[in-house]
């Protein structure tokens, strides 16, 4: 795009779908196309990052027409830079050293120019209006989600025209930037842990009586279940009515208690993979013989219903915008398994190999099928834990179960747990970063190797049109030999799809070229 006089491309070295992450170079080319010879001031590049919060919120405003205070929905917004960086592209260091031209004419021609910014690690925010601080945290990656806002990224060419009542002339390029996962934290807290919850079904019965002496051995029968209170009434009725039917025996009741517990191996979930490794359990501190008759068959007492079962997500967005603030809570699902009809029994429980350790008190377990959960993925489209001046996101991992009494029964017992957990991306840490927060090395690779082939892919490259001290813009308008113009205008049309190794370091364009322009 541009004007009539210009018209300026941006291509960026992120082809086939990179994501940029913080570290990383994003290496450019702009593409000048000059109609009309033009006086300009420079041609500058600017990176920039922007974390914008907006939600509405309803407040009390006087109508100016009928001067009642009245309820009205109010647009609040915020935003922070949160990376920015900028060079000029032309005129090149050279020219710029040994002139003191205030504006220079760009004739009729194509021009080509590189640039280079390295993403930086941290979020350094120094605006906006706010009552607190400005956070120094993690760079955050590309969002955005309604109702609470977005985080962009933009390269941006702009052709300063010489003349203050000429408008300027700008180009955008929006790329994607994502995290690496924080190898220190994944290290320090990526431990164990256990949550519980306990649970009684109350007014049990015990289903099945053992029999021993029966010609064909051990068998059992049905003890008749206890009727709702409310047919009391139709006893008294057949008494009026000189009735000799004996009110029925019913078996003795009993709370059965048990314990609901999830062995997880981390506390640290990566986006588009399974989640840790899993356990669930049902724990009791009475062993299987209680829920036994003396033939050893099960009594019935400690038998239930797993009717549903299911792994969310839930993150909850922090957001202030004009000194008000907001959360938004939303819900993923990892795993649901409804109407499951899954047989419990307490009779079945084992031996718990952990009782005695200061984790577990419980004696006996009886643990989950693991189909129930093995499936259970981290959605591919949320984004990673992050926290900016305005924006933030934290995640807890919910995981939800429904017993019931009986088949047939209406009474149902649900329970939920939760517990804090980080979102990462799956990216692994440059090798830049590890030698930065001076990880050990032995450390770092336990950790990397659970990182399959394609994660640590990098960007795609250009190799640089032009000698680095010098930055020379590659014109079809200076002097040149016509092989020279040939070459150049054949790389052009084949749109520099050619990748290379990234280089390690950038161009150096001189102090001059580093210059904040707002």
């Amino acid at each position: 795009m541009g004007s009539k006089s210009v018209n300026i491309t941006i291509q960026l070295n992120n082809t086939n779908g990179y994501k940029y992450k913080p570290l990383d170079i994003i290496r450019g080319r702009v593409f000048l196309r000059v109609y009309k010879e033009i006086n300009i001031k420079d041609v500058i590049v600017n990176f920039y990052g922007t974390s914008r919060s907006q939600f509405y919120v309803i407040e009390r405003r006087r109508n100016m027409d009928t001067g009642e205070m009245e309820d009205e929905r109010i647009c609040k917004t915020e935003t922070h830079t949160v990376a920015y960086d900028g060079c000029i592209i032309f005129p090149p260091p050279n020219v710029r050293s040994v002139s003191n031209n205030k504006a220079f004419t760009l004739t009729p021609g194509e021009y080509v120019y590189d640039f280079a910014f390295k993403i930086p690690l941290r979020n350094r925010c120094g605006t906006g209006k706010r009552t607190r601080g400005h956070g120094d945290t993690r760079l955050p990656p590309s969002m955005g989600i309604t109702g609470v806002g977005s985080i962009n990224y933009r390269v941006q060419v702009t052709i300063r025209r010489a003349s203050r009542f000429r408008s300027n002339i700008e180009e955008y390029k929006y790329p994607n930037i994502t995290c690496f996962d924080p190898i220190e934290d994944i290290i320090s807290y990526a431990q164990p842990f256990s949550l519980r919850k306990s649970v009684v079904l109350s007014n049990q019965i015990h289903k099945r009586i053992a029999l021993t002496e029966k010609p064909t051995g051990p068998e059992s029968y049905e003890i008749p279940m206890r009727k709702s209170t409310r047919k009391k009434s139709s006893h008294f009725i057949k008494s009026l009515f000189g009735s000799k039917e004996p009110p029925p025996k019913f078996a003795q009741e009993y709370d059965v208690p048990f314990v609901f517990e999830v062995e997880c191996s981390s506390p640290i979930l990566r986006i588009n993979q399974a989640a840790p490794d899993l356990k669930i359990f049902l724990k009791s501190k009475y062993g299987p013989n209680t829920y036994r008759g003396i033939d050893n068959q099960t009594s019935g007492l400690g038998h239930f219903i797993l009717e549903e079962f299911g792994i969310y997500l839930i993150g909850t967005y922090s957001v202030i915008a004009e000194d008000r603030s907001i959360q938004k809570r939303i819900s993923y699902r990892l795993t649901f398994k409804g109407n499951l009809s899954m047989n419990l029994d307490l009779a079945d429980l084992e031996p718990n190999p952990l009782y005695g350790t200061a984790e577990d008190s419980n004696p006996f377990q009886l643990e989950f099928p693991r189909f129930l959960y093995e499936n259970a993925t981290v959605p591919k489209g949320i984004k990673p834990t992050f926290d900016t001046c305005n924006i933030k996101v934290d995640y807890k991992l919910n995981i939800r179960a429904r017993f019931l009494e009986e088949q047939k029964g209406w009474y149902s017992k649900s329970v939920e747990l939760f517990k804090p957990v980080s979102v990462i991306t799956g990216v692994p840490a440059p090798q830049e970063y590890i030698e930065m927060k001076q990880i050990p090395p032995h450390l770092a690779q336990q950790v990397l190797e659970t990182y399959p082939p394609e994660a640590f892919r990098r960007p795609d490259d250009f190799t640089p049109l032009y000698d680095d001290t010098t930055a020379a813009p590659a014109s079809l308008n200076v002097e040149e030999t016509e092989s020279v113009k040939q070459d150049e205008k054949q790389k052009l049309d084949e749109h520099y799809s050619q990748a290379q190794e990234p280089e390690e370091s950038l161009p150096t364009y001189g102090s001059a070229t580093k210059e904040h322009q707002r």
